[in-house]
């Protein structure tokens, strides 16, 4: 498999995760969808299973929950990896969620291919990082 441009759209090819590890019309969040979730929902933290996160509900009444990931840069993560390692949250605080068409909004304006949210500090932003990082995926059915 050949690298993938930064500020590539991969949502529905063969690079997406989703699409490759369920099919059947699953496939990596648009950032766009994302926007949405961040701007147009109720963020609130609730806990399932041990696990912290948002749950993120709609102005329909639908909700997914979004649990805690921890860093992207978890050291434990990286021991085997030639990755600098650049710290690590408590993995109940902080979630990190790629998503597969990168978007231009917030402060940077190309290219930002993840949602980082910490459930502390109320924090729900929108970054770019490299292909290497540990994010989770989300995925969404068409």
């Amino acid at each position: 498999m050949k690298y993938v441009n930064h500020g590539s759209n991969i949502t529905n090819t063969e690079y997406d995760i989703a699409s490759a590890k369920m099919g059947n019309g699953w496939r990596m969040p648009t950032g766009d969808e994302f926007r949405e979730l961040r701007d147009e929902c109720t963020w609130t933290v609730e806990t399932i299973n041990g696990r912290k996160g948002y749950r993120v509900t709609g102005r329909n009444g639908n909700s997914i929950f979004l649990p805690c990931t921890g860093s992207n840069y978890q050291p434990e993560n990286f021991k085997d990896l030639d990755i600098p390692d650049k710290g690590g949250t408590d993995p109940n605080r902080e979630g990190n969620y790629w998503f597969g068409a990168p978007t231009d909004f917030d402060i940077v304006k190309e290219g930002l291919n993840h949602i980082m949210f910490d459930v502390s500090s109320g924090q729900r932003q929108f970054y770019w990082c490299e292909p290497y990082s540990l994010n989770a995926v989300r995925a969404v059915h068409d």
